[in-house]
């Protein structure tokens, strides 16, 4: 009867709390690191629309945000069809350097863990400026359209909504990502070329399968090919019936009048048809020039050949790291140069060769950008700051070595630097609005050639119009160093991507261009200045790399669905090819010629060759630190600047940025607790919008005794790379005997500060002195108007003490309950009493967790725990049971009770008792000064797994099936291992004997218990149902099932 009450008022209390609960913690002990390097002073521009932040430097970049969101905004809300409410704010950062630094979103819950309720919806996104205007543009229209269909799926939930399938809506990847990636690029050759690799693949049929990275650009064709063919007004209905019915097939379908399958297979034979005639005329990458690291690919594009052909450099990146390799293609040994954090999220890092012994390598360090010379025939490194700047696109070393240049971004803007090695000196060359990208030296020349998308070969800062810089037809441009006109020349004029040019002498020149819809290799003569195509490779070259000497030819290519790098002998550098133009290419010339849109600039100069700045002189410094830019024309009227004024209708006042406090997160939700049992946890966080400033809350109240709650609160600040926290908790414990008229109070208090250094992305040391005050009542009310007092009824202790941590974790999350990698803490505590030293007590633990895949989403969990109390008054473990836990018990006749109680017994040390899971068995079943336990687990995502689909169902989407292996121990004295355990023998005292007896009882020191369990997400509560087979003395005991709440570890 007791049973079925507890579980009546359990479903009680979700019934009415439905708004309100969630089963996991918005606080979290673990967690990777944002470490800050820079104090960023942030302002902000204002629009109708939007709120555009911005730091430092970084103005340019947000007035051509606000202009270009705004001007698109009717287009993409009238596209998906959903107004915002609201403003978007944007955090714009310099470089993604600068991005990792910040802290926004670092107190939002894992994406895979938002059950709790969020009291702003909040229509927000951080972008950096990832090298050229184009790429800027395109990342903003993305994170906007991602932004705006998220608030579109979340907003204004209904309790129906919430109690149904799903207390969110669950869109694939590919739909949302995808619309996104259309809206920012329309049909871009990036797809283009991804999907005619894609359709080469066998299993291209299968869109449940497609992987997250493959999801957005998969998409982004699926509405490409739909609008095409159905026109724009369909997206905004599929998405509008998608959010009521949560059935992405379903809403296609009601939407165009054809089945889900008919659409895909429709879907594929338009790309299909689209590169059928182009097979015959491409030559596909041969799987036995691929180059391999090990047995892996090289997942990177930055593959470079030495200048005598007999290494390579090239970089592998995985989640964690990014590591720099050199190749010995003589005898295939590998040597390791250099490892750094792969939390940059642009092209880092940058390689090139200096010479046959010395290689240059541009990433990011701590607060700036650096160039590692790295000097591989005597093992030693050189590091250079290249400072002021954000960040580098690309680099080139002249033949000598003497001589750098390097394409940056810097305010806006992409421009040429040219750098002394030797002496420090820094030059630059181009300053202008234009994107000024892929420099390099013509050999045993002062000539640079670099692409850019200038309209003319003028150099000038005019105030071009978005619309033309942003334009993605780049030109071959030449600068000479060493002529006193100091001339620019143009050397392409397509109107096509013409990139990466690379030099055989002083009269050959060879580049990448897209004329024809793929991106290949041509040769442009400049004696007669004619140029044609010597490469037919189906797919685009993303880089390549020549010698030419031995005709050899290095091109990363995408293949079978990822970056590859193939290494070609014999290539024939004079081979001229003719290939068709891609339907894609002959799309657009239709539309450019049709809307006249074609790149046009009006210019009224002599030649086709212009003077820049001819007196710029080096500048002598430490590290290259690269000067603030000036304008060309520093000049202007009154009335020239009211007339650009008049222009711009859209001039946005900048104004300084001031505190705001925002109510982050509200989460409440049943909680149990070992010893109070059900009660009601309640928390909330409170930031400021750069979420440097955080106070954080938590009470939970046991509904069987109101007036004993639990309080936690604590604020966080974390503008600096040292994390500061202070903080005051309490903790208070009821125990009542009615039947004996016994009434116990036991109540901390504690205030403390912690500072936590990180060490890196993944660990950091965490140190907390804390003031610590216990006290004990005995609230019998005989015994307190009893005079003398009987027994003890009052005690009181002040401890001072100080927590060390170090923690580690490199966790990658991948669904609800599922992620990969480690996570580890290590503590040491220590509690010194200001009274007593007999009740000092100290703790030392090591909590290791981890996740190896074994096959696709399968995952082998696995937890090892070892605590220790020692000192002269050590507390207790207690092993047993499951945290959380309807209908749990407490284990009879234990050695040691937290719960006891008795006239004048001060149970303090149920204060600091520590619980601990081990399934089939009840709480408490062991206990002691030490502990040690392992558990692992098989999590199996069954839907997920077998189906490889996405299903609008939380409960079907998050559904796993476990099984599991628990064991451990907890003893006080000698190990386990030891035959003379404390579990062995068990020690009985006779009260009033002087004597003590010890009786061995041969029981083994170790609890074990295996079984399996299902678990998945019901009414935003993740919900675990083990069924445990204990394993006690050897012998397997009556199976005990365990209902609890949340996740095991």
């Amino acid at each position: 009867m007791s049973k079925f009450l507890h579980f009546f008022s359990f479903l009680i209390f979700i019934f009415i709390n439905i708004e309100l609960r969630s089963q996991s913690s918005i606080y979290n002990d673990y967690g990777k690191n944002r470490i800050q390097f820079k104090l960023f002073k942030w302002k902000y521009l204002s629009s109708e629309n939007f709120n555009i932040y911005y730091h430092d430097n970084g103005k340019r970049y947000a007035e051509i945000a606000i202009k270009e969101l705004e001007n698109n905004f009717n287009s993409i809300t009238n596209f998906i069809g959903h107004y915002p409410n609201s403003k978007t704010k944007i955090f714009i950062f310099n470089s993604a350097s600068d991005l990792n630094q910040s802290n926004l979103g670092i107190n939002e819950k894992e994406v895979f863990l938002t059950t709790n309720i969020q009291t702003n919806i909040k229509l927000e996104f951080t972008t950096f400026f990832p090298g050229t205007i184009q790429n800027f543009l395109n990342k903003l229209k993305y994170d906007f359209s991602n932004s705006l269909i998220n608030d579109m799926m979340n907003s204004e939930k209904s309790f129906t909504q919430r109690f149904g399938k799903s207390s969110s809506i669950y869109l694939p990847k590919w739909f949302t990502n995808g619309a996104s990636k259309y809206l920012a690029e329309g049909w871009s050759q990036e797809m283009d070329n991804y999907m005619r690799d894609y359709f080469l693949i066998s299993d291209f049929k299968k869109i449940t399968k497609i992987t997250e990275n493959q999801a957005p650009i998969i998409g982004q064709s699926i509405w490409n090919y739909i609008i095409n063919t159905y026109g724009k007004s369909s997206v905004s209905n599929v998405f509008n019936l998608s959010k009521i019915i949560k059935n992405t097939p379903r809403s296609f379908e009601s939407t165009l009048g054809i089945s889900f399958n008919v659409l895909l297979k429709n879907w594929q034979d338009y790309y299909i048809d689209n590169s059928k005639e182009l097979i015959s005329q491409y030559e596909l990458p041969d799987r036995e020039n691929e180059i391999k690291h090990k047995k892996d690919d090289i997942n990177s594009t930055q593959t470079k050949l030495s200048p005598e052909g007999n290494k390579i450099l090239y970089s592998i990146k995985d989640d964690n790291k990014q590591k720099v390799f050199i190749k010995n293609l003589i005898n295939n040994k590998i040597e390791k140069i250099y490892s750094g954090s792969n939390n940059l999220a642009n092209n880092y890092p940058i390689l090139n060769w200096i010479d046959n012994d010395k290689v240059g390598i541009i990433t990011y360090y701590k607060k700036e950008n650096i160039l590692l010379i790295y000097d591989f025939s005597n093992k030693r490194k050189e590091i250079k700051k290249l400072q002021n700047i954000d960040q580098i696109n690309s680099f080139n070393f002249n033949s000598s070595s003497n001589l750098l240049v390097i394409s940056a971004s810097s305010k806006g803007k992409s421009d040429l630097y040219l750098l002394s090695t030797y002496k420090n000196y820094i030059k630059k060359i181009t300053n202008d609005k234009w994107d000024d990208i892929d420099p390099v030296f013509i050999p045993d020349q002062d000539i640079i050639l670099f692409s850019s998308n200038r309209k003319s070969p003028f150099l000038d800062d005019r105030d071009y119009s978005i619309k033309q810089i942003k334009d993605d037809n780049y030109n071959i441009f030449l600068y000479h160093l060493d002529t006193t006109k100091l001339e620019l020349k143009q050397i392409t004029k397509t109107v096509s991507k013409d990139s990466k040019p690379f030099a055989k002498n002083v009269d050959e020149l060879f580049y990448l261009s897209d004329i024809k819809g793929i991106s290949n290799i041509f040769k442009y003569d400049l004696r007669n200045e004619s140029f044609f195509q010597i490469s037919n490779f189906f797919s685009d070259i993303l880089d390549y790399d020549v010698d030419f000497e031995k005709n050899i030819l290095i091109a990363s290519l995408i293949n079978e669905g990822s970056i590859k790098n193939y290494y070609y002998e014999n290539f024939n550098f004079n081979n001229n090819v003719f290939t068709l133009e891609t339907n894609r290419k002959k799309f657009l010339i239709k539309k450019n010629l049709l809307n006249k849109n074609l790149p046009k600039i009006d210019y009224n100069y002599e030649d086709d060759s212009v003077k820049i700045k001819e007196d710029i002189d080096y500048e002598d410094v430490d590290n290259f630190i690269f000067e603030q830019e000036n304008s060309y024309n520093n000049v202007s009227s009154i009335i020239s600047n009211y007339k650009k004024f008049q222009r711009n209708s859209n001039a946005y006042t900048s104004h300084d940025y001031k505190y705001s406090i925002i109510k982050n997160n509200f989460n409440s939700f049943l909680f149990i607790d070992p010893i109070k049992g059900f009660g009601n946890k309640i928390e909330v966080d409170i930031i400021d919008l750069f979420e440097n400033h955080k106070l954080y809350a938590n009470a939970y109240v046991p509904f069987r005794n109101l007036k004993s709650p639990d309080i936690f609160v604590e604020y966080s600040y974390l503008k600096r790379r040292t994390d500061f926290k202070l903080g005051f908790k309490r903790k208070l414990i009821f125990l009542e005997n009615d039947e004996e008229y016994l009434y116990h109070k036991y109540h901390y208090n504690s205030i403390f500060l912690v500072s936590s250094y990180p060490i890196s992305r993944f660990s950091r040391i965490e140190i907390s002195p804390e003031y610590h005050f216990s006290q004990f009542n005995d609230l019998d009310y005989r015994v307190v108007n009893t005079s003398p007092l009987p027994h003890l009824t009052e005690s009181k202790f002040n401890y001072i003490g100080i927590k060390t941590r170090f923690i580690f974790d490199n966790t990658k999350k991948i669904a609800m309950n599922l992620q990969q990698g480690t996570k580890l803490k290590i503590g040491i505590d220590n509690y010194n009493s200001t009274k007593a030293k007999e009740k000092n007590f100290n703790k030392l633990f090591l909590d290791i967790n981890h996740y190896q895949k074994i096959h696709k989403e399968i995952t082998l969990a696995s937890n090892l725990y070892y605590g220790n109390f020692f000192g002269n008054n050590p507390k207790y473990f207690l092993l047993g049971g499951v945290q959380n836990s309807l209908f749990s018990k407490k284990e009879e006749n234990a050695k040691y009770d937290p719960l006891k109680i008795s006239s004048g017994l001060d149970n303090s040390d149920v204060l600091y008792a520590e619980f601990h899971n081990l399934r089939g068995y009840n709480y408490n079943k062991f206990q002691g000064n030490k502990i040690l336990k392992f558990t692992t687990e098989l999590r199996i995502p069954i839907v997920k797994y077998l189906f490889n689909r996405e299903v609008s169902s939380s409960f079907l989407q998050n559904l796993q099936l476990i099984s599991f292996f628990d064991i451990g121990s907890s003893w006080t004295g000698k190990s386990p291992f030891n035959t003379e355990n404390s579990i062995n023998i068990w020690v009985i005292n006779d009260p009033g004997s002087v004597f003590d007896a010890e009786v061995v009882n041969s029981k083994n020191p170790w609890l074990s218990s295996f079984g399996w369990g299902v678990q998945s997400l019901i009414m935003d509560y993740y919900v675990k149902i083990d069924f445990a087979k204990p394993i006690e003395d050897y012998k397997i005991g009556k199976p005990k099932l365990h209902f609890s709440l949340g996740y095991s570890f």
